[in-house]
């Protein structure tokens, strides 16, 4: 089930959290550092979420395993819950209005940005990429960037005061694009990326006058640039 996919992953971050409390404490800092989880949204915004959403789609996770829990748990007779069940009625209505996934979509192995990840071809100038060699470079006026053997990190620098809300960042499987959404036609980024990338699993984020992309590589070979058609310059230097 897509669900179970990464439990070995998790389990080593739990054990190595100490606990519950721990995981939770790395997995909501993560949300705070890497997206814009915590960020209001005023319609039309590109980021965030509409005050009270964030926290309803929390709820609505917890609800989803709590009762997923109780139906094979029983609460034990006399336990006061803090909460009231949501009726077989209820649950179907928060499918519609979008809280929780469709009942067809729960189980799907892979969504359809990974399906399509399988499916397109692999870059000819590809090659296995030994684990222990970080690689990199810059591209003068542009970005730099670094990658080990799961992903890739762009780092692009922007005009001084630029917030994430100016920002228009598109991560798709096979393409990239950066720009202020003021002038989509002047990005700093845009063009075919040297190889695959999950888009479901890649994430950026603001870091003073840069914007951050964390790519994950779909498959793990070097890069010798960015984008298809750069400069590649010498893949082993790292960048400092």
């Amino acid at each position: 089930m897509a669900a179970e996919r990464y439990d070995d992953l998790l389990a080593r971050i739990l054990k190595e959290a100490g606990g519950n409390s721990g995981f939770m404490e790395s997995f909501f800092g993560f949300l705070r550092r890497r997206t814009d989880f915590y960020a209001y949204a005023l319609q039309g915004d590109r980021m965030g979420f509409p005050p009270g959403t964030a926290e309803q789609l929390l709820f609505s996770h917890y609800m989803k395993y709590r009762q997923d829990y109780n139906d094979t748990h029983p609460p034990p007779a006399g336990i006061q819950l803090p909460y009231r069940q949501a009726t077989p009625e209820e649950m179907e209505q928060m499918r519609q209005d979008g809280r929780l996934p469709p009942k067809e979509e729960e189980g799907k192995a892979e969504p359809e940005a990974a399906k399509a990840v399988e499916e397109l071809p692999k870059a000819p100038e590809s090659v296995p990429v030994p684990a222990d060699l970080p690689a990199g470079g810059v591209v003068e006026g542009k970005y730099k960037w670094s990658q080990d053997v799961t992903g890739v990190e762009v780092q692009v620098s922007l005009p001084a005061g630029t917030r994430a809300k100016d920002m228009f960042v598109k991560i798709g499987v096979r393409n990239v694009k950066v720009a202020l959404k003021a002038k989509p036609n002047e990005p700093f980024l845009d063009g075919d990326l040297f190889e695959r990338v999950r888009p479901d699993n890649s994430l950026w984020n603001m870091d003073g006058n840069s914007v951050v992309l964390n790519l994950e590589k779909a498959v793990a070979v070097v890069w010798k640039s960015v984008l298809q058609g750069e400069e590649q310059g010498d893949i082993h230097a790292s960048v400092q």
